[in-house]
C-alpha cells in the first residue's frame, strides 16, 4: 500500500530538507501515534537530491501521519 501526505511547514527550505533528510527519525517522540521511523536505504545523489526509502510504524489501528 502507499500512502502520500502534503503538509506546508513555515521553515526555512534547507531547514526542512536537513530534518527530513538526516534527522527524521528524532520527530518519532513527538508523533503521538507513530512507533517508529526505520530508514531503509538512503543515497545522496548531489547536494539537491537524495533518494530516502523509510518505513514508518503507527499504532495498531492508525495510519502513519506526520501532524
Amino acid at each position: 500500500m502507499y500512502f502520500s501526505e502534503t503538509a506546508v511547514i513555515a521553515l526555512p527550505a534547507p531547514d526542512v530538507f536537513t530534518l527530513m533528510a538526516d534527522n527524521v527519525e528524532s520527530l518519532v517522540p513527538h508523533l503521538p501515534n507513530i512507533v517508529s521511523i526505520r530508514t531503509d536505504a538512503a543515497e545522496r545523489k548531489d547536494q539537491m537530491v537524495s533518494i530516502t526509502t523509510r518505513v514508518w510504524q503507527a499504532l495498531p489501528g492508525h495510519l502513519p501521519r506526520a501532524f
